[in-house]
């Protein structure tokens, strides 16, 4: 039996919002104690095919931290240690997600994407949101949420703090 506890710093306890949240497993000593994924990669276990996906880029020139991509198929182990286009270390054994990027036409409605028509396969820690559920837009566009983007950037803020 497991027992998950969250821990929340005193100083934040009455924050909607706390910054610094400590997630816990407690192991009875019958079972092997093993490292808990980072929040990427417990994300993307919610992730099946064609589900859309912000993807952690980091803060870009544009004042953006992720893109969009769409799940080619669910999220998978990798069976060999490589490294990702974006020089992420990949071990054998981690989570990875095989997905379509879709990119912004224009940063004008930063909002709006397009199928970019481009592979990659990514590790799941670059997983901000596992379900943006963008609403079709014109010429096969899609359109993110403003409320769906508010919660992308407050998880990219956790992770920029932990």
């Amino acid at each position: 039996m497991r027992t998950y506890r969250l821990f929340v710093r005193p100083a934040e306890a009455a924050s909607p919002t706390p910054t610094n949240v400590h997630f816990s497993v407690f192991y009875p000593q019958s079972e092997k104690l093993e490292p808990l994924p980072r929040a990427g990669a417990l994300s993307c276990l919610k992730v099946a095919e064609d589900t859309f996906i912000a993807i952690n880029c980091g803060r870009d020139t544009q004042g953006f931290c992720y893109w969009l991509g769409k799940a080619a198929k669910a999220p998978y182990k990798a069976v060999d240690d490589w490294t990702d286009h974006s020089g992420t270390k990949i071990k054998k054994g981690d989570f990875v997600i095989d997905l379509i990027y879709w990119d912004r036409p224009s940063t004008d409605d930063p909002l709006l994407f397009e199928d970019e028509a481009k592979k990659a396969t990514v590790h799941a820690e670059h997983v901000l949101h596992a379900n943006v559920a963008p609403t079709a837009a014109a010429d096969d566009r899609v359109r993110v949420s403003e409320a769906v983007v508010a919660e992308i950037e407050a998880e990219y803020e956790v992770f920029l703090n932990t």
